[in-house]
């Protein structure tokens, strides 16, 4: 009896080393197809040229699932900012292909485990961590991404769903094929609720600005009916612009955006132009003011002088819509403020200095009638 047990527990351990045996030679072969497959990319893969991209068989390493990490809405539909969990089927013999690649001499930077869309690289989304226990990766969709950025123009609106099919691979172009793939999975550029928010907020501020401007003098020369300043408007107009900016990438990213140097370069040289154009109506005649004239409304008081409508006054004014398309339409697709090119600042900053140098030369029709009747009263008493 004794014999036969323990023939019975040899034959137990033998079979099971054979089993464990046959199961490493299995996970080697299935490798060796796997990289047998990428072959033909990595001769043609060199360190300093664009990576090949050539799929994984779906039969050999396949994405299961694709979920959303600490979100109660649906697991299908992400949102820019998002982190996202793709389960694998077998997340050890992925890590042992990115462990193959170093080994063969790819470079460590190549190997290195990011997201794809569509079958496009995000290359600057990494891996943000590895779930071994539940076979899941993690990835953060980083709304300030160059590679994501791409996606925007196949939004409709900013309100719109996409489409796309997820999956994970390696920087060398070797990534898991989406053939096949059942699950229905959509990315959103932003919330509906956050937008709607955002833009109720902006319309609020906008309508309460429109309100002063018009009953107040809060961008005119002097009372409520006085002329309107180009120099004021200017201001109050890139105050509001970078305020519902700063308001606008708050509520849609949850994030505090800094302020760049393009924003304070804006904002001093339109506070410049605003100080420089009331130091020129002070200093024209500071000892007795002349009574101002009512306003021949917005259009024509910011765009002409005392001969009419002036070129310096169009040209600023021209250049100061236009940047602030460049501007908002900057924040609205990135969600961070501008860095604007500095020859647009420049230029900003010329039109602006011509602005208040040409209204140093402004006619004064009050100016000149003095002048003509000094000069007469001197030629009378010659």
């Amino acid at each position: 009896m004794k014999k036969i047990l323990l023939l019975f527990i040899a034959f137990v351990m033998g079979y099971t080393v054979c089993a464990q045996k046959q199961k490493v030679r299995t996970d080697s072969i299935t490798l060796q197809k796997i990289l047998s497959e990428v072959m033909v990319m990595k001769n043609k893969m060199s360190a300093d040229s664009v990576p090949v991209r050539q799929m994984i068989s779906d039969s050999l390493l396949k994405v299961m699932s694709i979920g959303i990490v600490g979100k109660s809405r649906p697991l299908n539909t992400a949102y820019f900012g998002d982190h996202i969990s793709l389960k694998l089927n077998d997340l050890d013999r992925f890590t042992s292909l990115q462990n193959s690649f170093r080994k063969k001499g790819a470079n460590d930077s190549l190997s290195e485990i990011i997201l794809y869309i569509n079958g496009n690289p995000m290359r600057d989304i990494g891996v943000w961590s590895v779930n071994s226990y539940e076979k899941t990766l993690i990835f953060h969709l980083d709304r300030h991404s160059s590679y994501l950025a791409k996606l925007y123009p196949y939004f409709p609106f900013l309100w719109s769903k996409i489409h796309v099919y997820i999956s994970v691979g390696f920087r060398n172009g070797v990534y898991i094929g989406t053939e096949g793939m059942g699950n229905k999975f959509y990315l959103q550029y932003i919330n509906n609720w956050a937008w709607l928010l955002t833009l109720f907020l902006i319309a609020a501020i906008i309508v309460s600005f429109l309100l002063l401007a018009i009953q107040t003098n809060l961008i005119r020369i002097g009372d409520k009916h006085s002329p309107y300043s180009l120099g004021l408007t200017q201001l109050a107009f890139w105050t509001l612009i970078i305020s519902a900016s700063f308001l606008y990438i708050w509520v849609i990213t949850g994030e505090l955006t800094s302020i760049t140097g393009s924003t304070l370069v804006l904002l001093s040289i339109s506070m410049a132009t605003t100080a420089g154009s009331r130091l020129v109506d002070i200093r024209r005649d500071p000892k007795s003011p002349k009574e101002i004239p009512p306003s021949d409304g917005f259009i024509k008081d910011v765009l002409s002088d005392s001969l009419g409508y002036s070129v310096h006054r169009c040209q600023m004014f021209l250049w100061t819509i236009i940047l602030s398309i460049i501007f908002i339409s900057d924040v609205i697709v990135k969600q961070k403020m501008p860095q604007l090119d500095t020859t647009l600042l420049g230029l900003m900053g010329i039109s602006s200095g011509a602005y208040v140098g040409l209204k140093m030369i402004e006619n004064n029709p009050g100016d000149d009638e003095d002048s003509a009747k000094e000069k007469k009263n001197k030629h009378h008493n010659t």
